[in-house]
């Protein structure tokens, strides 16, 4: 994958695209279809579907699945620990990690709108997630902004979506 940071009038972009996962990852192995777990550990998902992908949310946990429609294999979150990804932010002086869990979701026919609130005690601090296909189809975009309030070190989108089994 590739990653792009760009820091603009302190708000903070990442940039993460996905050409998504080859028929032979899928074959090797290594993949895992996933599909029935995340349906049980995830009630209410928000989904947005391109010719190739499926890309699923569950507001409640942030706990997400990329179906590819053609390896009909489904690439998620952990099942031993749902979320969307990890931020680590300065606060008050001090490097802090938090999950990037619960979440509210916006849908248009193009694009999912994914806004964290890491900090509980700062309701105005957000991180937002756009989530869209591209042109070919193939590919999802996730870029990241934040707002003022957040003073980030890193982040972290979809971590452990390539996890594996002993057996794998």
């Amino acid at each position: 994958p590739e990653v792009t940071f760009v820091r603009v009038r302190r708000l903070t972009y990442l940039t993460l695209i996905l050409a998504f996962l080859s028929p032979a990852a899928a074959r090797s192995g290594k993949a895992f279809d996933a599909e029935a777990r995340v349906r049980t550990s995830v009630g209410n998902k928000v989904t947005l579907e391109t010719p190739a992908l499926v890309f699923r949310i569950a507001p409640e946990n942030g706990s997400y699945g990329i179906l590819d429609k053609r390896a009909n294999v489904t690439w998620s979150s952990s099942p031993q620990e749902p979320r969307f990804g990890r931020v680590t932010l300065n606060v008050d002086g001090t490097k802090r990690e938090f999950a990037l869990a619960r979440c509210d979701v916006s849908k248009t026919d193009k694009r999912l709108e994914v806004t964290f609130h890491p900090l509980p005690d700062r309701p105005q601090a957000w991180l937002k997630v756009t989530v869209r296909g591209l042109e070919d189809d193939r590919t999802l975009e996730l870029t990241s902004a934040v707002s003022e309030e957040l003073d980030v070190e890193r982040i972290r989108l979809l971590d452990d979506a390539l996890w594996t089994t002993d057996t794998d």
